[in-house]
């Protein structure tokens, strides 16, 4: 099978706040922005912002009231979740091995 040669341009992290930008996500602070997308990345965070796309979602145009701090605090919610749900099943596991 012949490989596809992938073209399409990464973008840095200016350009890739930009683009957020462009399709109408709302930044409260840009320094903050760029720094989540730095540390964090912006495929993992676009999971979060998925759903504040305005429809068709093909568009990539995000609904009027869209933000960043909204998406940041969803992908917060979800470590700390995570985290505590593990946390929980080592418990279990511990006391399904004692049985």
């Amino acid at each position: 099978m012949a490989r596809i040669p992938y073209t399409k341009p990464s973008l840095t992290y200016a350009d890739q706040l930009q683009q957020l930008k462009d399709r109408g996500l709302i930044i409260e602070s840009e320094e903050k922005a760029l720094h989540l997308l730095e540390n964090i990345s912006y495929y993992k965070l676009s999971g979060y912002w998925y759903p504040m796309l305005a429809q068709p979602k093909s568009l990539h145009r995000f609904k009027e009231e869209a933000s960043f701090n909204t998406a940041f605090k969803i992908y917060c919610f979800d470590r700390e979740f995570r985290r505590l749900i593990l946390s929980e099943l080592e418990k279990i596991e511990v006391a399904i091995e004692r049985k």
